[in-house]
């Protein structure tokens, strides 16, 4: 027969986290009830959301790409993705940090994908001959 072994831990209960930059309220410090309150349309969760998990999602931006200005559109990208997805949020399958950055994973990996997709640029060879300005497309195409 097994024991059972009952551990009494203190309990802190849940108070509300006044962030000090706008005063913002918030009822979860994880940031788990931003993605309801967006989902339902609230555009001060949005903001909030930005505010909260910045940082996060700035600093996984930057790992992923080397140049600034990329990773500043990824994370626009990012945020866009997280206000679309809001209402896909289960508190219950993982936290509101593992969410934001799974979708910032997810929106990285792509964008690095789609850079490796991108054609580039190659010079012309030495003494390649091109269509001078007295040739018409016609004759390039007929002498190809």
């Amino acid at each position: 027969m097994g024991t059972t072994l009952a551990l009494s831990l203190p309990v802190r209960p849940r108070r509300a986290l006044v962030l000090p930059v706008r005063g913002v309220l918030m009822t979860d410090p994880d940031g788990g009830d931003l993605f309801g309150r967006i989902a339902r349309g609230d555009q001060r969760a949005v903001s909030d959301c930005v505010q909260h998990f910045g940082g996060l999602v700035q600093a996984l931006a930057k790992r992923w790409n080397h140049d600034p200005l990329d990773a500043e559109d990824a994370v626009q990208e990012i945020f866009i993705d997280l206000w679309k997805s809001a209402g896909r949020f289960d508190p219950a399958r993982c936290s509101p940090r593992g969410y934001v950055a799974m979708i910032a994973r997810r929106r990285l990996i792509d964008r690095a994908r789609k850079r490796g997709r991108a054609p580039t640029m190659v010079a012309f060879p030495e003494g390649f001959d091109t269509a001078g300005e007295s040739t018409s497309p016609a004759e390039v195409l007929e002498h190809g």
